[in-house]
């Protein structure tokens, strides 16, 4: 397991500045990025949390790529998010860390990744997050959320995330915004829901947004 670099760069560090005035955060929220950053690694010890170990690397490809999504969603208005699958937290950390007032559910399974979650949660005293410990075909069988926004990162097919579009579905009037390679090709199964799709930057890789819904 890779060891993590950059534990002993501090927040005053131009690369921690750097990112806080690129997003607006305050000392506090900036503090909750660092301290989950720390988290990741002692956790990553005994949990195969994440393979991205450098400072610079969690920034730019876990931080910024989870909280690209702001840009093409107004999430403030939507208030509520699900994320599917979400392992380490991402995007829903993140996320919740730049905006507090939304209600986040993470759809978690592994117990391991459970604990930690819950220990992010404590830590960076975050409200209005919930665990859900069920795969995605019994949390659309058996929830009934008040949340109609999904995200899906590195977590499930899309095939299996069309599932959410079934008519006896509770979520299924709800948008799903997927992270996708660049390579992804929308099939003709999925086409039907597939609404548009959204190009970014990370650094020096290109990245792309697929947003779905009936």
């Amino acid at each position: 397991m890779k060891k993590f670099s950059g534990l002993n760069v501090g927040v005053d560090d131009p690369i921690w500045q750097d990112f806080a005035l690129g997003y607006g955060l305050d000392n506090q929220q900036l503090l909750k990025f660092y301290r989950f950053y720390r988290l990741l690694y002692e956790f990553n010890q005994e949990t195969n949390l994440t393979c991205i170990s450098g400072l610079s690397e969690c920034i730019n490809y876990h931080f910024k790529d989870s909280l690209a999504v702001k840009d093409f969603v107004d999430l403030p208005q939507v208030g509520a998010f699900v994320d599917v699958g979400t392992g380490a937290g991402f995007p829903a950390i993140p996320l919740k860390i730049l905006f507090p007032d939304l209600f986040v559910v993470l759809i978690e399974v592994k117990r391991k990744k459970i604990e930690f979650l819950d220990r992010v949660i404590q830590d960076l005293q975050l409200e209005n997050v919930e665990i859900c410990p069920l795969d995605w075909r019994t949390f659309l069988r058996k929830t009934d959320y008040d949340v109609n926004l999904f995200f899906a990162r590195a977590s499930v097919s899309v095939d299996e995330l069309m599932r959410i579009f079934k008519p006896t579905c509770y979520y299924k009037n709800s948008k799903v915004f997927y992270w996708a390679s660049l390579n992804w090709v929308c099939q003709e199964s999925q086409r039907l829901f597939f609404r548009n799709e959204f190009f970014y930057n990370i650094k020096n890789k290109k990245r792309k947004l697929v947003l779905f819904s009936r």
